[in-house]
């Protein structure tokens, strides 16, 4: 992984990039990915809960696996994906994650035991995050945060 970062303290970065690539090979199968992203202005906040505000950006990412640990582990995957956005805004925040922006994004994969399925940036994702995309404008909540469990916030 490659990064750099201009930051004004710990919790802002006024210029945050990062490029990274590379294989994940299990005991279940592997997984290929590569990824680059850039924003213009970044913040973290990490009281209680993780809160993430990334502003005026853009990334790519592809990615390929026939991973069994996509049922359950982040970073394993069984199916592809690629994708091309520019950001407006996205934020994180406990369970609920958002992004606003433009990209054309295509994904039949599963991720951290999530399904994820889409083209042109519009789809459904199901399974422990719940959420909707629409030309890579998206809103997600991580599914037991919804019936009270593993709650973060």
């Amino acid at each position: 992984m490659v990064g750099a970062r201009v930051h004004g303290d710990l919790d802002r970065s006024l210029i945050a990039a990062r490029a990274q690539a590379g294989m994940k090979v299990t005991d279940w199968g592997a997984t290929i990915c590569a990824r680059a992203e850039c924003h213009f202005f970044q913040v973290t906040f990490t009281k209680r809960i993780e809160v993430i505000g990334r502003f005026l950006g853009a990334d790519a990412v592809a990615c390929v696996g026939v991973d069994l640990e996509g049922f359950v582990e982040e970073g394993s995957v069984i199916g592809a994906e690629a994708r091309a956005r520019a950001t407006l805004s996205e934020f994180k925040a406990g369970p609920l994650h958002a992004h606003f922006g433009l990209g054309v994004s295509a994904a039949a994969k599963v991720e951290g035991g999530t399904l994820e399925l889409k083209i042109f940036g519009c789809g459904v994702t199901v399974g422990k995050r719940i959420g909707l995309s629409v030309f890579d404008n998206n809103v997600s909540v991580e599914s037991p945060a919804l019936v009270g469990k593993n709650r973060s916030w």
